[in-house]
């Protein structure tokens, strides 16, 4: 139930979120460092979890790196596919990720797991661990509040 509840608040506000933060020029120069280094340090195919309208998803891909976006809200993953010509983007639920175990080199999960209660988020660190190859890496970014 939770999920759905993101995704239709999401779907509702698309185009307004797209708006004022749909791209990387809107995003904080540091955050932009910290996952492009992150990106560059880290091997294999990488996973963006809660992609949105893909623009993270989309500088992941930068150099022609092996990337797929899931995300719950279905305008944001229409938004994404028009924008983005080359990730891969799916409808997926970080509880229940489609891949198989140890799929991805790298995570990013950026403010995707504040939208959990609390109880919920090692269920998902879990799911997250699954598809995470071993020594892989993950970036989270989330705030405080």
């Amino acid at each position: 139930m939770q999920d759905e509840h993101v995704a239709e608040a999401y779907d509702a506000r698309a185009a307004e979120y797209i708006a004022l933060i749909g791209s990387i020029d809107q995003m904080e120069r540091a955050d932009v460092a910290l996952i492009e280094r992150w990106r560059d340090e880290t091997p294999g195919p990488l996973l963006d979890a809660g992609c949105g309208p893909g623009l993270w998803t989309a500088f992941l891909a930068a150099g022609g790196r092996d990337v797929v976006g899931v995300d719950l809200s279905a305008e944001f993953l229409t938004a994404a596919r028009e924008r983005h010509a080359g990730p891969r983007f799916e409808a997926a639920s970080m509880r229940d990720l489609p891949f198989p175990d140890g799929s991805f080199g790298g995570i990013l999960a950026w403010y995707s797991l504040i939208h959990l209660p609390p109880a919920d988020v090692p269920a998902v660190l879990a799911e997250l661990a699954r598809v995470l190859a071993p020594g892989g890496r993950i970036l989270i970014g989330f705030f405080d509040g």
